[in-house]
C-alpha cells in the first residue's frame, strides 16, 4: 500500500469521525454504479450493533454507519457538501433486515450526518444515496440504537 493510499485513506476516517464529534455532515464521492446494501436494524454475528453497510460486489466496504459511528471506504473521496431532498418518487421502507441490489446512471455519493430526537439529544445517523452530484436521494438509512429504518427508491434498489 503506497504512502499516499494509506494518507488518504486516514482522512476519510478522520473527517468520519469529526463529522460525528461536530454533529456536522460529511460527504464522498464513491466510483460505483452498482452496489450492495446491508441494512441489519438489530445487528448480525459479526456485528451486534444495528448497523447498515454498503459494499461492492467484490466485498469492498463503501460505507459503514452504526448508531454512534460513520466511515467509509478507501475508494470514496470528500466531495462538496450540499443538502439532500427525496425525489418525491415512489419508495419502499423496511425496519426488518434486508439486502438491496442498487444499480444508478451516475456514480453515487453518499451523505451521513446524525440526527436528533425531539429535544435535540443524539439519536444516531443518517446514510444517504444520492445520484451523482444532485440533491435527489434514492435511498436513506435511518441508524440509533432502537427503531433504525431504511427507505429506498425500488427503480434503483431490488431486494437481493
Amino acid at each position: 500500500m503506497s504512502l499516499l493510499t494509506m494518507v488518504a485513506a486516514a482522512a476519510i476516517v478522520i473527517a468520519a469521525a469529526w463529522a460525528n464529534a461536530s454533529g456536522s455532515a460529511l460527504r464522498v464521492a464513491c466510483p460505483q454504479k452498482a452496489f450492495l446494501v446491508g441494512f441489519y436494524p438489530t445487528g448480525e454475528p459479526s456485528q451486534h450493533k444495528p448497523h447498515v453497510k454498503v459494499f461492492t460486489s467484490r466485498q469492498q466496504l463503501l460505507a459503514l454507519v452504526l448508531p454512534k459511528r460513520l466511515s467509509f471506504g478507501r475508494a470514496c473521496k470528500p466531495a462538496r457538501d450540499s443538502k439532500t431532498i427525496w425525489d418525491g418518487s415512489r419508495a419502499k421502507t423496511t425496519r426488518k433486515r434486508v439486502v438491496l441490489k442498487c444499480r444508478v446512471a451516475l456514480t453515487t455519493q453518499f451523505r451521513g450526518a446524525p440526527f436528533t430526537r425531539p429535544g435535540g439529544t443524539y439519536a444516531g445517523n443518517n446514510l444517504f444515496a444520492t445520484l451523482g452530484r444532485t440533491a435527489k436521494v434514492f435511498l436513506r438509512a435511518k441508524i440509533a440504537s432502537k427503531g433504525s429504518s431504511l427507505r429506498y427508491d425500488p427503480r434503483y434498489c431490488k431486494k437481493r
